[in-house]
């Protein structure tokens, strides 16, 4: 459990269902919830994060993904799927949740190699937490434009 100023968040690691709705709504707004469920999500060795704010509610206000994806043909974990709901960012959510879930999965699993795809708008994000840019920016067809990230 982490404390941020005066809210006192719980980090966990849920099933996709419970994460599902605020990736549909950040994510994939206007579109079909189906588009929000990525493929992999249902693996067992795929780590579903929520970040959560008992005083708010019961239903995540940052979440994330973790699915088991080579980088450079080394073990890694590719990052998906992060998402954090609107009247909630600036608050620090994701920092907490992304530390504490990479922290979690590399004692789980011996893996402490991560990298993503990330949105261009969120480079900055990123690089806050310590993830690296590795190439020039790129299109994902009907999300927009991305960057390569890792985090060593």
């Amino acid at each position: 459990m982490s404390e941020n100023k005066t809210l006192v968040t719980t980090c966990l690691r849920v099933g996709v269902e419970r994460i599902i709705n605020l990736r549909h709504q950040i994510l994939r707004p206007g579109l079909p919830v189906e588009t929000a469920r990525f493929d992999g999500d249902e693996e067992e060795d795929t780590f579903h994060f929520g970040c959560f704010v008992l005083s708010v509610g019961p239903d995540p206000l940052c979440c994330v993904t973790y699915k088991k994806s080579e980088y450079n043909t080394k073990p890694a974990w590719q990052l998906r799927g992060m998402a954090t709901r609107k009247d909630f960012r600036g608050k620090k959510l994701g920092s907490i949740l992304t530390a504490e879930a990479e922290i979690f999965i590399a004692k789980e699993t011996g893996i402490d190699l991560f990298w993503c795809n990330a949105r261009v708008e969120a480079v900055s994000f990123y690089k806050k937490i310590g993830w690296s840019s590795v190439s020039e920016v790129f299109d994902i067809p009907g999300v927009g434009p991305h960057i390569k990230m890792v985090k060593l």
